[in-house]
């Protein structure tokens, strides 16, 4: 169900909402200079005893040896604009109120070209409620329209190509070299997406009877998507450029949702009894397809599939998806202080099977507001609220895809006594059922100081069992997997505070303070058969889920510069899974953030820092990352510090460019994935501050309700010594972007 804001009542108002501003990434990874890059890699030839030739380096035989470009300032350097306008029109009466307000956004990205995001959206609701308020009504209506101009890939990994690789050749065309891409022709593969959206949601309530009361909430959600990719000759290597062609997907999403609810309320005792019974009914229907273009007679049609001469079906899919529920919740609470309830509800899924399709879950939780005791507030004054909870409780998922326990099939191009054959797509597996989360949570939640200091503190341990998963198959069957429940049983515990506090409230002085943390592990407790498994080198008993293997790094060898890892299994080969070993754990070990909030006169400045204590893949871990003085591939400055002299110890192991030399394949095997490149990735991060100005004393000259000018500033600095792009994001794709907006709201 989708929420949405009300109008107020009274006489007519207009807001208004319009601001403006920049965005731009502010980290850059630091590489070698132009001079550095080239002398790396004349030193890797020299160190492996070979003589380069054109083909083999073209960069310090055939390219210019002054070209020192940043291929970072290139691809993701710019600067990039963006706009928004929100207006809004509210009223109506005690009884019933509207609101129809719109929003536009215009916002480009850091990439060069005219590339970017547009969004349009039209909002109306309608509450209306009876003068006894017995009967509620609300009604809202949303529509938006995106539009996503942007490419087809993340070019950002691009940023460690030579520096003077050149762009262009002689002629002012893309330059080409062997199987090289250039990152520049990347920009001409454009993708083109328009998706339109609309929701509705209507409640009606009405108590009939004392203690009665009905509910029925429904709504709809219909969306489609129309997208366009295309692939022009200018955007390929001439040595893998098999002709110009275009993508062209189009896709819908039909969603609608019944839920009729019945309440009862009753004073019983000194307490008072509520009961619910309700349902859930969910109808969706998602349609996609996806089509292909070739042989047009110019790249300008690219984007018109009539202009194709051959158009070939890419895929298409259908589903229904349909979700029923039964639930009921019963709730005692006696005379404010002891709170019981228990909740009990019967889903069904069509994702499941005709034997396995529902699934019963409920919980039970017990409260108990001990500041409401007399003996609390006549020892501990201070103590404005206190409240002890805790519940345990099973929850279902059903979050798999549509129809795993049928037999699919896929049209083929192979014909078949004259028509065109189909084959098997999946395995098919009628008897996998919910998977089922048992969860056990207590809390404590405490007021000081009527309220002025908050304290939540809350306890969780959630075991999943009979897991969702794809069971790897034999290759001999045909299909790689299918889906199963595997009885292995998963633990979640961990964690979490909030602490909010009024510092400081004056007449013209106000300090607010909010800080939250959550520590969060988790361990797999069961696998049956793990060891005959595929998994057996990638979980085990005991161990988070989130581990990552890899080779453990004992550090170069000083008279030749070759990395060395632990020999696990002794055999004096360094091999792939028998010398893996964990070197990290992706799962943070606790995050969190503080807000501070002042107002002094007509200013008020809010800012939030979010901080993270995690480790994470370093920029020279993973398959991307390539040995010092690898071909057309520069390095960051950490390759300063690469072994160079037989006896001199070093960190970062020497220059090699030749596959087969010690030093490369060490690299390249096993350094790469080795625990010297898992590294620290915690930050420290100021990630929103606003600055605003009421100008009060203007309303009522100037007949405004409000006008306010405002500043504000998104991830604007990062504290950590992660030596890649970003360490939320990690790896090589775009990092988060700094955006700085200034903006004014009035009303009248």
């Amino acid at each position: 169900m989708i929420t949405t804001k009300k109008g107020k009542a009274g006489k007519a108002e207009f807001k208004a909402n319009v601001y403006t501003g920049i965005s731009s990434v502010n980290k850059r990874v630091k590489m070698l200079g132009g001079a550095d890059y080239l002398a790396l890699r004349r030193e890797a030839y020299a160190k492996d005893g070979v003589t380069p030739t054109d083909t083999q380096a073209p960069d310090l035989l055939l390219w210019d040896q002054t070209l020192d470009q940043n291929w970072q300032d290139l691809l993701i350097g710019e600067s990039a604009n963006l706009s928004e306008v929100q207006l809004g029109l509210s009223g109506g009466t005690e009884q019933t109120r509207y609101l129809i307000s719109g929003t536009f956004r215009d916002e480009k990205i850091v990439l060069p070209g005219d590339l970017g995001y547009k969004r349009g959206a039209l909002n109306m609701s309608l509450n209306h409620s009876s003068i006894d308020k017995k009967f509620q009504f609300n009604s809202s209506l949303k529509y938006t329209l995106d539009e996503n101009n942007t490419l087809q890939s993340d070019v950002t990994s691009f940023f460690n190509l030579a520096p003077n690789f050149p762009i262009y050749d002689a002629k002012g065309d893309y330059y080409w070299v062997g199987n090289e891409q250039n990152p520049m022709a990347y920009f001409e593969r454009t993708s083109l997406s328009n998706t339109s959206n609309i929701f509705g949601n209507t409640t009606l309530s009405y108590e009939f009877l004392k203690g009665f009361s009905a509910k029925l909430a429904a709504g709809f959600n219909r969306m489609h998507m129309k997208q366009t990719q295309t692939l022009p000759k200018l955007g390929f290597n001439p040595a893998t450029y098999s002709g110009s062609s275009a993508n062209y997907g189009d896709g819908s999403l039909s969603s609608y949702i019944v839920e009729p609810q019945l309440n009862y309320n009753l004073k019983l005792g000194k307490g008072n009894l509520s009961a619910l019974v309700g349902g859930t009914w969910q109808h969706s229907v998602r349609e996609e397809q996806g089509l292909t273009g070739s042989g047009y007679i110019s790249d300008q049609q690219l984007d018109n599939i009539k202009a194709a001469t051959l158009i070939t079906p890419r895929n298409y899919s259908y589903a229904k998806y349909r979700y029923t529920s039964v639930f009921a919740r019963l709730t005692y609470n006696w005379d404010e202080k002891y709170i019981i309830n228990g909740t009990f509800r019967r889903d069904g899924s069509s994702k499941f099977g005709p034997n396995n399709r529902f699934g019963n879950f409920g919980a039970l939780g017990a409260a108990w507001i001990f500041s409401n005791e007399g003996f609390i507030k006549e020892n501990i004054p201070f103590l404005s609220f206190g409240k002890l909870r805790g519940s345990f409780g099973t929850v279902g998922n059903d979050q798999i895809g549509d129809y795993q326990f049928l037999d699919s099939w896929t049209p083929t191009s192979y014909p078949y006594g004259g028509t065109g054959g189909i084959s098997p797509s999946r395995f098919p597996n009628p008897d996998y059922s919910w998977e089922v989360n048992k969860k056990i949570e207590a809390g404590l939640d405490l007021g000081f100081f009527n309220e002025r200091l908050l304290l939540t503190t809350n306890f969780y341990r959630n075991r999943s069992g009979n897991q969702l998963i794809g069971t790897t198959l034999s290759s001999q069957s045909g299909f790689t997997s299918y889906q199963a429940n595997l009885p292995a049983l998963v633990e979640n515990t961990g964690w979490e505070f909030e602490l909010s506090s009024v510092n400081i409230r004056e007449k013209d002085f106000s300090w607010n303070t909010a800080f939250n943390l959550t520590i969060a592990r988790n361990k797999l407790l069961e696998y049956p058969d793990l060891k005959n498994s595929a998994n057996a080198a990638k979980y085990f008993i005991g161990q988070p889920i989130g581990i990552v293997m890899g080779f453990d790094f004992l550090g170069i060898n000083p008279q030749t510069g070759v990395p060395e890892f632990r020999d696990v299994n002794g055999d004096k080969a360094i091999t792939d899974p028998a010398d893996l070993v964990v070197i990290g754990n992706a799962m943070p070990k606790f995050y969190g953030g503080l807000q501070n909030s002042f107002t002094y006169k007509n200013f008020s400045l809010d800012f939030f820092f979010q901080f993270v204590k995690q480790e994470g893949p370093g920029l020279n871990y993973g398959y991307l990352s390539y040995s010092n003085g690898y071909a057309l591939r520069n390095k960051d400055l950490s390759a300063l510090d690469r072994w160079t002299t037989p006896g001199v110890p070093a960190v970062i192991p020497g220059a090699s460019a030749t596959a087969g030399k010690p030093i490369y394949t060490a690299y390249q095997n096993n350094y790469r994935l080795s625990s010297a490149n898992w590294v620290d990735a915690s930050f420290i991060r100021l990630k929103n501050i606003s600055l605003k100005y009421d100008f009060k004393d203007l309303l009522k000259s100037w007949k405004f309700n409000n006008i306010s000018l405002y500043l504000q500033g998104q991830n604007l600095f990062t504290i950590t010594s992660y030596n890649g792009f970003d360490p939320e994001t990690r790896g090589y794709s775009m990092p988060p972007v700094s955006v700085y907006t200034a903006g004014v709201q009035l009303s009248f």
